[in-house]
């Protein structure tokens, strides 16, 4: 380590406090980025509700391995990668981000380490950057501090893709074909079979404050948001608990820990020319969403639409724990030892 001056980090560190993104609605922690970090890009590749968010910082350093920075929450390395990016592959290979286990109304500050050596702290695993997150604390002597908070939205479609109704389409294939060779002449529309308006919720209270020898923070939250596509949803629920206390003059002890269980609810559709959407689309107009016989009606070997966004039941359920405990001994004015046990499970 050596002495750098301000001026010379700048370009290689931004910083996010929470008074940034105190008045935001954030549904997850990349949304925090996105925008407030020079050189720090935030893509979302799926719509779905807690879908993955690819964050790239200084640009995409490799073709086919991950491009994803190093995210690590006060002091732990959070794991991260293919292993636990919950590729879905029956669903059309879109993945879920795993850092929205990590609640945003508990972050303090975000610092995103752009450069080669302040990532080298952190080895290869920082080649793509890193973003420091801090969780917040109570202040010494501030007495107790409650804060409540609610969050009530709706999302919706802003307009439906224009495709011709069930008499355009008979009229098309008769001209075409000499007469209705699809046999029906129903009129669904697709796109109100699997489309709908969406709840965005959010819940959240904490209590923190101390004395002139223990500080405390303490929060609950709950997150749901329903997508704007049937039986597509992603519920949150998160605690956390962090205590400092000076035990003596020269020892003090603390521990920072946070739980999410977090339930995503998702239908065949991203990435998937066979999807949901896009059976919407390409699946005519005078198919009937029931035959006379009570199944599904289809046609071309497409899937029903109405039938993907109902009979299915994929949840991809998640509970994770990151935090640590640490002790801090000061053995003279200048010097002191620090032993800390971390977790991600």
């Amino acid at each position: 380590y050596t002495p750098s001056k301000k001026k010379d980090i700048t370009g290689a560190v931004s910083s996010i406090s929470a008074e940034d993104i105190a008045n935001v609605q954030l549904p997850t922690l990349e949304t925090a980025l996105q925008g407030r970090a020079a050189g720090v890009q935030v893509t979302k590749n799926s719509g779905k509700p807690g879908g993955g968010v690819d964050v790239n910082i200084r640009g995409r350093t490799s073709i086919s391995a991950s491009n994803q920075p190093l995210y690590v929450v006060d002091g732990i390395p959070i794991i991260s990668g293919d292993n636990l990016d919950f590729s879905q592959e029956g669903i059309g290979n879109s993945n879920v981000s795993v850092i929205s286990d990590i609640n945003p109304d508990e972050i303090e500050s975000i610092e995103v380490l752009k450069d080669a050596g302040s990532a080298a702290i952190y080895g290869s695993r920082a080649a793509n950057g890193v973003v420091l997150i801090t969780t917040k604390k109570g202040k010494k002597n501030s007495g107790t501090k409650i804060t409540l908070g609610t969050v009530i939205g709706q999302q919706s479609l802003p307009r439906q893709i224009d495709v011709v109704d069930g008499p355009q389409y008979i009229e098309y294939i008769t001209e075409v074909f000499g007469s209705n060779i699809v046999g029906t002449e129903a009129n669904t529309n697709w796109q109100d079979e699997i489309f709908r308006d969406g709840a965005i919720r959010e819940y959240r209270g904490s209590i923190s404050g101390g004395d002139d020898k223990t500080s405390f923070f303490s929060s609950l939250g709950y997150s749901g948001e329903e997508g704007i596509v049937k039986n597509s949803d992603f519920n949150r629920f998160s605690g956390r608990l962090n205590l400092d206390h000076i035990a003596t003059d020269k020892l003090s002890v603390g521990m920072n820990m946070g739980y999410t269980r977090s339930n995503t609810r998702q239908v065949q559709n991203d990435n998937n020319i066979y999807g949901a959407v896009s059976a919407a689309i390409l699946l005519p107009p005078v198919v009937p969403k029931f035959n006379p016989d009570g199944t599904y009606g289809s046609a071309f070997g497409l899937e029903n639409p109405f039938a993907a966004v109902t009979e299915y039941d994929n949840q991809l359920k998640r509970g994770r724990m990151v935090g640590k405990v640490y002790a801090n001994y000061s053995i003279l004015e200048d010097l002191s030892f620090r032993a800390s046990l971390g977790v991600d499970l």
